[in-house]
């Protein structure tokens, strides 16, 4: 299992996965152990292990939810740096959260 990041423990962040996709050749690759918990560091080892490209190449790599409207195309944001992370993972806890307020 990956660590736990100690800024993310301290932020009362629930534990929960985040399936992400990730390009692979002329198809995509399912990136798998991946949680709300997992620092920024080892989520861009994995992203690029499934890659199969070297962690210096993901300098600037893109991603867009797929709780996203599809239409009109949503811009991607950039996955920089741990602050990017944080949001993301406080972006996917805000979603599940709604989608839990409105069952």
């Amino acid at each position: 299992l990956p660590s736990e990041s100690p800024q993310r423990k301290s932020a009362k962040i629930p534990q929960f996965s985040i399936p992400i996709e990730v390009p692979y050749k002329n198809a995509t690759r399912d990136v798998t152990g991946i949680t709300s918990l997992t620092p920024y560091d080892r989520v861009i080892h994995l992203l690029a292990e499934k890659m199969d490209v070297g962690p210096i190449r993901m300098a600037a790599i893109g991603y867009i939810p797929s709780y996203k409207p599809k239409n009109p195309k949503p811009v991607a944001k950039l996955l920089e740096d741990e602050e990017c992370w944080e949001k993301l993972v406080d972006d996917v806890a805000a979603y599940i959260e709604s989608f839990k307020n409105k069952r």
